[in-house]
């Protein structure tokens, strides 16, 4: 006979103030439990989100990234960090009128040619725990595998004697550390050269405003590392690496700078002695951005868009299925479209509209509803009604909303990497908006000077009548008169107040313009 199970209850929990392990994150978290000086959690979802910070507290001591310690790798390093260094440097010095030429390198097979025993060597001379080096070995060799024709596998196998398998959790880490001193090796970072590196994508980039010294300093870079990397046994592919030069457009430089810049080439050497010329290209990708030689930046919008385009008729017998609910639509064209449109949205923020359409048309598939039944559908629906109908925040403000809750996390962000890019004073913003060259960091300033969004939540950096190609961010261009297309917000973004968040540092000092949402805020209360 089956007896029902009776419900496994939590009592109450009460968390003294004094508990600096789990008070900070629960003040943060749940600022409404707390009741004289205590912390008390009541409902069952509550109290297992404390439960398992205090078991994470408790377990997550033991284990401690030896990497990080060892500062061979940073926990917090993720891609977006790269993209805003990379992005930042090349507008700082385009605004100085440099020029900055950069090389994407391409390592050929670079997890399969990892050399072991110069990987456990960087392992030992780094003090690495013997424990932890030999279980390493156990892991990295030993192995072999047997080929298969579609029928019957072979029977002899194949053992691997180098290389970190595709796949595996651990490879781009070891990649890492077996590439962790390369740029002291080869003196990299010197008379003002720079590297950056994510797992096996390197960028060496130089800025100057003589193109001959620009491009001697570059070579001379390219020569080092890839002698170093040959000794190292892996191998830099001289046909799929990318050569660069970012500039301002023509009639911002001088013609002999132009010539100089289109003759430039940069030169890389095999293990036999051959030269290979790297190919030199006008856009390139670098951790899934592209790039364009005036930093213009359209060229990666428009990939993102046609990415989102195939990815909704790849799809479509989801979003025009009658039988599913829009609400199933809805988080599905969340989850499956909007992070192709939002990719890098906190490095790209100074963008134009073109986002705006594509996402309505997702929308009426979505939502079903296309044309106004009451003028018998000639007459489509409002951009309006569909967002009230839809309920969601519109891209635009989505947008936004990322940015600072990137930038809300900048000063917390444990990398050396980001610790130089701190938003500058008011006057070098003032003049980095004026010539269009707006670092990625400056998101904090323009958006504390209301250049972003305004009091009634408007996205009016994405309503300002301009070109593509001008990224200028001036008073006039925010105008009355200068707004074009439809400023009416749907009731999800206009009741919106996440800007008064106290994570939202830039906007608790002088941001007048919020006065406007706290007042409506203090009404609705």
């Amino acid at each position: 006979m089956l007896r029902p199970k009776k419900d496994i209850s939590i009592n109450t929990l009460k968390i003294s103030l004094d508990n600096s392990t789990l008070s900070n994150h629960c003040s943060n978290k749940f600022p409404d439990l707390i009741n004289n000086n205590e912390i008390i959690a009541t409902d069952p979802d509550t109290k297992l989100h404390i439960i398992g910070k205090y078991l994470e507290s408790i377990n997550a001591p033991r284990y401690t990234n030896f990497g990080t310690t060892t500062k061979l790798s940073v926990d917090t390093h993720a891609t977006t960090h790269a993209m805003n260094k990379f992005a930042s440097d090349i507008n700082k010095c385009l605004h100085n009128n440099m020029i900055v030429g950069a090389a994407l390198l391409d390592l050929e097979k670079a997890f399969d040619s990892v050399w072991i025993d110069g990987l456990i060597f960087v392992l030992e001379k780094n003090n690495f725990p013997r424990g932890l080096i030999f279980l390493l070995i156990d892991m990295l060799t030993g192995n072999y595998f047997y080929t298969w024709d579609g029928l019957s596998l072979s029977t002899e196998k194949f053992s691997i004697l180098e290389g970190l398998q595709q796949g595996r959790v651990l490879s781009p880490i070891l990649f890492n550390i077996f590439d962790s001193f390369t740029n002291d090796a080869t003196k990299l970072e010197e008379n003002g050269v720079h590297s950056i590196s994510f797992a096996d994508d390197r960028v060496i980039y130089i800025a100057d405003p003589n193109v001959d010294i620009m491009k001697a300093k570059l070579q001379d870079r390219v020569n080092k590392i890839n002698d170093h990397y040959l000794r190292w046994n892996l191998k830099i592919n001289g046909l799929k690496s990318e050569i660069i030069f970012f500039r301002r457009p023509c009639k911002q430089i001088k013609v002999s700078q132009y010539n100089r810049i289109k003759a430039a080439k940069i030169t890389i050497t095999d293990h036999l002695g051959l030269k290979t010329d790297i190919p030199v290209k006008k856009t390139v990708k670098y951790l899934g951005v592209t790039f364009d030689h005036l930093l213009h930046m359209t060229n990666h919008h428009k990939a993102q868009l046609e990415k989102a385009k195939k990815a909704i008729k790849i799809n479509s017998r989801i979003f025009y299925n009658r039988n599913l609910s829009p609400k199933a639509k809805l988080i599905c064209y969340q989850l499956l479209i909007r992070p192709l449109i939002t990719y890098a949205a906190p490095i790209l923020w100074n963008m134009n509209h073109t986002v705006m359409r594509l996402e309505r048309s997702a929308l009426r598939s979505c939502i079903g509803m296309y044309r106004k039944p009451e003028t018998e559908y000639r007459e489509r629906l409002s951009n309006k009604k569909i967002y009230k109908e839809a309920n969601i925040t519109r891209i635009d403000c989505f947008y936004l909303k990322l940015g600072r809750n990137y930038y809300a996390n900048y000063r917390n962000i444990e990398n050396p990497t980001m610790d130089e890019l701190i938003c500058p004073d008011d006057n070098i913003c003032l003049n980095a908006c004026a010539s269009g060259y707006v670092t990625p960091e400056m998101f904090t300033f323009c958006d504390r000077r209301g250049l972003l969004q305004d009091g009634n939540n408007l996205p009016i950096i994405y309503h300002a009548r301009r070109h593509c190609f001008n990224k200028k961010l001036t008073t006039e261009l925010f105008e009355e008169s200068n707004k074009m297309f439809s400023t009416s917000l749907p009731k999800v973004d206009l009741c919106d107040t996440h800007r008064l968040n106290k994570n939202y540092w830039w906007l608790q000092t002088d941001a007048e313009y919020l006065d406007e949402i706290r007042r409506r805020t203090v009404w609705d209360h």
